[in-house]
């Protein structure tokens, strides 16, 4: 089988990836879980929003994505749309620290 050239693997950036807690982490480590698989699809879904997003956490199926830059409306709707298609939850609350809501 002849080689592949695989050097434009080394252009793709890594990302940066969100911290994740969850509310009873300890006792529920499925949320821990579903977290790390939530940044997993953004990483793929939105590569360019993912040094924009300091942390995830799952308090009770509400996902809290806390951003460090001004989302665009296309990246919440899209997280949103992840959330709700493939964890089955509906509640996502976007937060900039120093506002009061996005």
């Amino acid at each position: 089988m002849p080689e592949m050239d695989l050097g434009w693997l080394t252009n793709i950036p890594e990302p940066k990836w969100p911290e994740v807690s969850a509310y009873r982490e300890d006792s529920e480590p499925h949320r821990l879980v579903r977290l790390h698989r939530l940044s997993g699809l953004l990483a793929l879904a939105l590569p360019a929003a993912m040094p924009k997003i300091k942390d995830l956490h799952d308090h009770k199926g509400e996902l809290t994505v806390t951003w460090v830059r001004l989302p665009t409306d296309q990246e919440q709707s899209v997280i949103d749309h992840i959330w709700s298609q493939y964890f089955n939850e509906i509640d996502v609350e976007h937060v900039l620290p120093g506002m009061s809501w996005l």
